[in-house]
């Protein structure tokens, strides 16, 4: 295989693990969020007690354009951030949000000596559907949480229920307001004159961590629904428990959790997660297969290196063989009429016995022969 490629996919592999662990080791926030047009989102970042005094920062887009940081600037006109150290998490507040607000953002940590480490979430902004819920809820291993989740009236006597996947399409359905409305630690309960069910889960641990969805079916066409991104941490100083309250005043009391923890509300302020039909589900993928695509990269590169190496080799082999081929085909193994000649003169003498001690060394009777050498 050719050296510098061989070099090359060696250097990207060994830098993927310093992009991969050490982000999602230090930095940790939701996958995906959704907003309203014109209201505002308030977004967590969660890091590691390492990283309580470094510079925090959020940005922008597949080229991590800095918008606001923890040390300057820490407002712009629409976007502002704040430090928690005492807990362990950084927010950023986003507000009027527009459509174009929609992208990729990045919970970043600066680090003076290493690459920084970061997280990344997409935000999703859209107009006001038909059922809404919080942005995202968070808490603690064997805490407990109700989720409330809001419908339209015309969705009063509909059957509604609680899926849980990443993707809509192939989400597990965990509890319905017909039946099963209990399943282990999860309830639901359907609050028609108040136009909200509500979804009761206890014990809560990490394996829990999904994104689940506040659903309405729709007989004999696309059912309607939004998600919500659940974050179980373990040990967690950011949290948020029901109390023990249940039914109508559950959202109530979500709020009233939110502001004893020094949380403001998901909603910071009116932000209602539009709802969505399953087509309308974007198809991304989790972290998780991002990072097996690079890995099948990386695996095809290393396949393109081999298959290129070989051909090399076999070309110069081919290549050494023709020139083995030319150089013995012009090797002089016949004389030509270029070559010289030369002649030498072989004397055939008699004994002396036979001949007279005067008698010359050669004498024209002597035979004489002639060869040519080549």
């Amino acid at each position: 295989m050719d050296p510098l490629v061989l070099y090359l996919f060696l250097l990207s592999f060994m830098a993927l693990p310093d992009f991969l662990c050490l982000g999602a080791a230090g930095v940790k926030t939701f996958d995906w969020l959704k907003a309203q047009t014109g209201k505002s989102v308030y977004v967590p970042c969660f890091y590691s007690e390492e990283y309580r005094e470094n510079v925090k920062y959020w940005s922008k887009g597949k080229k991590h354009f800095t918008v606001v940081r923890t040390d300057s600037p820490q407002r712009t006109h629409r976007v502002s951030i704040a430090d928690n150290p005492a807990r362990l998490v950084f927010f950023v507040t986003m507000r009027n949000l527009q459509d174009g607000d929609s992208d990729t953002y990045w919970c970043g940590v600066e680090r003076e000596r290493h690459s920084d480490i970061f997280a990344s979430v997409k935000l999703e902004v859209a107009g006001v559907q038909d059922v809404r819920t919080e942005s995202w809820v968070s808490a603690e291993t064997g805490g407990s949480v109700t989720i409330p989740c809001h419908y339209d009236q015309k969705y009063k006597h509909h059957v509604k229920y609680w899926c849980r996947g990443y993707i809509w399409s192939s989400c597990s359905t965990v509890v319905r307001t017909d039946s099963p409305q209990r399943r282990g630690e999860v309830s639901i309960t359907d609050h028609p004159n108040r136009l909200l069910f509500t979804v009761t889960m206890k014990n809560l641990q990490e394996k829990d961590s999904d994104t689940y969805w506040c659903v309405v079916e729709i007989v004999g066409g696309q059912d309607v629904g939004t998600f919500l991104p659940l974050k179980i941490m373990n040990d967690s100083k950011v949290q948020i428990r029901n109390q023990g309250v249940t039914g109508p005043d559950a959202f109530n009391a979500l709020q009233s959790t939110l502001t004893s923890t020094g949380i403001r509300s998901h909603t910071d302020g009116g932000v209602v997660p539009s709802s969505t039909s399953i087509e309308d589900t974007p198809t991304a993928a989790k972290p998780l297969w991002l990072a097996l695509l690079v890995i099948l990269g990386l695996l095809l590169l290393l396949l393109v290196a081999v298959v290129m190496g070989t051909a090399f080799m076999l070309r110069k082999q081919k290549g050494a063989k023709a020139k083995s081929r030319e150089t013995l085909s012009s090797s002089p193994h016949t004389p030509t009429t270029d070559h010289e000649l030369t002649y030498s003169i072989i004397l055939h003498q008699k004994p002396a016995a036979q001949r007279e001690i005067n008698q010359p060394s050669a004498s024209p009777e002597d035979a004489v022969i002639y060869s040519t050498t080549v």
